[in-house]
């Protein structure tokens, strides 16, 4: 009667220790997960703090097309990063009359505007926005992560005319 004791004593504990090994891996499986995504959004907003777009002109054809207008912008990379930038997003207002506006992406422009050199300018080919008479570009810069999905970084620049 005295070994079956021992032994269950003995089934009791290893089946104690292996529990609390598959807790200990589970909780460092989701720790480590965190940990991870929280490195990345990190990383992300060290590059968007040392870049920055902004436009520097802008001219827009009032009633080009039916139903909008066609503008052109230059825009010019500003700051100490060198990491390439994925493109730039372009945000069309009207404030003038308080009608919203109109998104765009420079990918939308012909050709696309994926990288800008630091300290270069750039002209942004026509760009169709269905926003009539704009006066306001909102300009922000995204970076693509490893899968190739964008990071948009929360600075905005904007430019009037």
């Amino acid at each position: 009667m005295i070994n079956k004791k021992g032994v269950s004593t003995i089934v009791v504990t290893v089946i104690l220790v292996a529990l609390v090994l598959i807790a200990i891996g589970v909780v460092w499986a989701v720790v480590s997960g965190l940990i991870g995504k929280s490195t990345q959004t990190v990383n992300y907003h060290e590059k968007c703090l040392s870049v920055s777009v902004q436009a520097t002109r802008a001219t827009c054809t009032e009633g080009a097309l039916p139903n909008g207008d066609t503008c052109d912008i230059l825009v010019q990379r500003l700051g100490t990063g060198t990491d390439a930038i994925g493109g730039v997003k372009l945000v069309f207002k009207n404030a003038s009359n308080g009608i919203g506006s109109a998104a765009l992406d420079s990918a939308d422009a012909t050709p696309p505007i994926t990288n800008i050199e630091p300290l270069v300018t750039e002209s942004v080919p026509t760009l169709v926005t269905t926003l009539d008479s704009p006066n306001r570009v909102e300009t922000t810069i995204y970076f693509l992560d490893e899968q190739g999905n964008e990071r948009v970084c929360p600075q905005t620049t904007y430019y009037n005319w």
